[in-house]
């Protein structure tokens, strides 16, 4: 009697079995060709993330490779290589070979030759626990100024180049607006930027200078305004400044 009941649960277990394989089959043959390639690409990607230590990473070689030669062989650069640069437009694979797209090609080469890497300003080589400890907590970068009777606000450094820190150099206007709002607000808002500032005191007319944190915008303003806070003088070097840093994050 216990066989038969066990004999008969199996059968109806195997049939469910085939009877789910069966409709799995006909759904995935009803599928769209889109929707076909979209679950393909998915679960190929699934499949490359499981690859224990995978993390492809672009080799600058490879970039310059297509840059001076508009069709390359896929083994010169690898299917790694080829796949990372096809994500980001930038080339089409054809069977073994690569081919650029010289559109995209031109807009990144006439993009970088516009632009300058090297800041204007002076940096603060920050040590990378200092670089970490500042983007755990959502801020981007860290600008000093001095200010004196004579000439008002002066940029002294910061600790890294971005949109915001190069205008704070040049824009002199922007400058004496955050020196006069010192007093009044701990926040200011330009091109989608939040920035967060704080006086230094001391000096000649009680405001030796001010630190402006550029910081995500949905960063949590408190907390930064206390972080600023510890910082009691102004550094005179980036090494002062690293020193205080370290100083603050303990």
């Amino acid at each position: 009697m216990l066989l038969q009941i066990a004999l008969g649960l199996a059968t109806g277990f195997i049939l469910a079995y085939i009877l789910g394989e069966l409709l799995y089959r006909l759904r995935r043959r009803r599928e769209s060709p889109v929707v076909r390639r979209m679950r393909n690409m998915i679960e190929g990607r699934r499949v490359t993330e499981l690859r224990a230590g995978y993390t492809p990473r672009l080799n600058i070689e490879s970039l310059l490779l297509l840059i001076d030669n508009w069709v390359v062989p896929l083994r010169l650069i690898g299917e790694d290589q080829a796949s990372l640069l096809k994500n980001l437009g930038l080339v089409k694979i054809l069977e073994d070979v690569v081919v650029a797209d010289k559109h995209a090609m031109r807009r990144l080469v006439d993009g970088l030759r516009d632009r300058h890497f090297e800041p204007p300003h002076q940096i603060i080589d920050l040590p990378e626990e200092i670089l970490m400890e500042l983007g755990k907590r959502g801020i981007l970068s860290v600008t000093f100024f001095e200010v004196s009777s004579e000439v008002g606000p002066r940029f002294l450094f910061a600790t890294t180049k971005t949109r915001t820190t190069v205008r704070l150099y040049s824009d002199t206007e922007l400058q004496n607006r955050l020196f006069l709002l010192t007093d009044r607000l701990n926040e200011f808002q330009i091109d989608e930027r939040k920035l967060i500032f704080r006086g230094i005191r001391g000096g000649e007319r009680g405001l030796e200078g001010f630190v402006v944190a550029e910081v995500v915008i949905d960063v949590d303003t408190e907390a930064i305004i206390r972080l600023l806070s510890r910082i009691t003088s102004l550094p005179r070097s980036a090494e002062e400044a690293i020193d205080i840093f370290r100083n603050i994050f303990r």
